[in-house]
This record gives structure tokens, sequence and C-alpha cells, in this order.
């Protein structure tokens, strides 16, 4: 469906039994939804896909957070240029603070940062109520152990490694994520 330009707009929200959402994610999946469900789950999963559909306005920013500043500037104004809001933050003290503050549409992680970690901050938004459902990339440069992939594929919705390319598969997941920001015409 993803693939074919006359379905690709359609949300799709996979309800499985396998908890793998960053397969789904992969696939192509807005939501993903692990068995048994909640109704309260379905439907707010059915409420972002309709919300992400007719975005004028309304959406929050995404949050890179990234402590090479070559690295978060490139990518801040990637997204940009694909008509994304964007904030950044330097650390994993300032990404802690700004997803306190405001909650983003989506969190670009870097797992390597001074003082807190990525992997702290995602252990730490993912047993608060208010974050367990908040979307999460990873884009690192670290090796990372079959104990870390697992632990990332888990509770991520994708991992991308700066060593290799991956600029427009960043790009095209988010799409199917967090659609851009429609610009209303004057």
């Amino acid at each position: 469906m993803k693939r074919d330009p006359r379905t690709a707009a359609i949300p799709v929200i996979v309800v499985s039994i396998v908890d793998q959402p960053a397969t789904g994610a992969l696939l192509g999946a807005d939501e993903y939804i692990v068995k048994p469900v909640e109704k309260a789950t379905l439907l707010a999963a059915v409420e972002r896909c309709l919300n992400r559909r007719g975005r004028i306005g309304r959406a929050r920013p995404i949050l890179v957070v990234e402590d090479d500043t070559a690295t978060r500037e490139f990518v801040a104004e990637l997204l940009s240029k694909q008509g994304y809001i964007v904030s950044t933050a330097a650390n994993g003290v300032q990404a802690r603070a700004r997803v306190a503050d405001s909650l983003p549409d989506l969190v670009i992680l870097d797992l390597i940062l001074p003082e807190v970690s990525g992997f702290q901050l995602l252990a730490e938004w993912r047993v608060n109520s208010r974050t367990a459902d908040l979307p999460v990339f990873v884009l690192t440069s670290k090796d990372l152990t079959q104990e870390e992939r697992d632990y990332i594929q888990t509770n991520t919705g994708a991992l991308f490694y700066k060593q290799e390319l991956w600029h427009e598969a960043l790009i095209n997941q988010l799409q199917r994520v967090v659609p851009p920001v429609l610009m209303e015409k004057l």
C-alpha cells in the first residue's frame, strides 16, 4: 500500500501479537499496536493517524538531540527543507528539559551524549506515561551490541547509523510517522 501512489497516504495501523514496532515502521505502518489491544489505545492510534492527515499549523516540532554541532545543524536543516518544524538539543540534559516543557511530535536521538546518554533518556521516556508513546528514531555512530540493538528495536521506531547512507531513509521513515506541516496558501 505504501509503495502505490494511489494508496500511500492511507494510514495503516498494524495490530499484531508480535512485538516488533520497528519492523512495522520500516514496512510503512503509521502505528503499531501489540495484542491484546485496549480500546483506548486503538482509538488513540486512529486519532493520531487522522490528525496527521490534515496537519495545518498544528504540528509540534521534531526534536533533534545531537551533541555534534555540525551534525545537529545538518539534520535540522535537512528536516526544515522537508517542511518540518525543528528544535534542537545539544545534550541529554537539554533534551530532557525540552521534552518536559513541550512534547515534540518525534525525537531523533543520538545515543552518545554528554551527561545523560540517549539510552538513559529513552529509558526515562518509556517509563513515563506522558512520554511512553513518544516516537523516537535513533541516529547514532555507536557500534551496538546485540542486546543494545534489541533494546532499540523494541523501544524506538527506527535505527539509523551515521556511517551508512541514512539521509533518504530517515526522511522516508519520518514522512510515514510524522507528515510535514502543510503550508496554508495566502
